[in-house]
Formats: structure tokens, C-alpha cells, sequence
């Protein structure tokens, strides 16, 4: 429930952060300087940290249980036990 803000470089989990930023529940800066910027914001307006933070837990709350589908679906696939 907490605001999300991350840099440019998130190769390693695009998916995710294609989700938070479609749902609007994170914020992508390009350096520091606008990481300062954004960061300040936050800080001064609890209401748009607040609702930055619900609309994460939200998307995150939404996808839990994903690994266990993943696997429920594979072995029906698969014929698996």
C-alpha cells in the first residue's frame, strides 16, 4: 500500500511494470533529478501518495495466486497429476 516509484531500467520484470503503469499505480522516472522531483511531490501530497499506494496494492492483490494457476493449468495440460 505504498507509492511505487522506480527508475528506466526494469528489463528484469517489464511485465510487472507494464501492468503497474497501465493501472496507474506506479511511477516510471527517467533519473535522479525527476526522481527527486516526483519524490518531493509525494511527500507533500498525502492524498496522491495514498491513492498511488491503493492502486498498487490493488494490482497486486488482483494478481496474487498467479504461480498457482500457472501450475494448475500446466498439468491439466500436461495430464499431470
Amino acid at each position: 500500500g505504498r507509492a511505487v516509484v522506480f527508475g528506466p531500467h526494469t528489463t528484469n520484470f517489464r511485465t510487472d511494470v507494464e501492468l503497474l503503469l497501465r493501472e496507474r499505480a506506479a511511477v516510471l522516472v527517467a533519473d535522479a533529478n525527476e526522481l527527486g522531483t516526483v519524490v518531493a511531490s509525494l511527500c507533500e501530497d498525502p492524498l496522491a501518495r495514498q491513492s498511488l499506494g491503493e492502486r498498487a496494492r490493488s494490482v497486486i492483490a488482483s494478481n496474487r495466486g498467479a504461480t498457482v494457476r500457472t501450475l494448475d493449468r500446466l498439468r491439466s495440460m500436461l495430464g499431470a497429476p
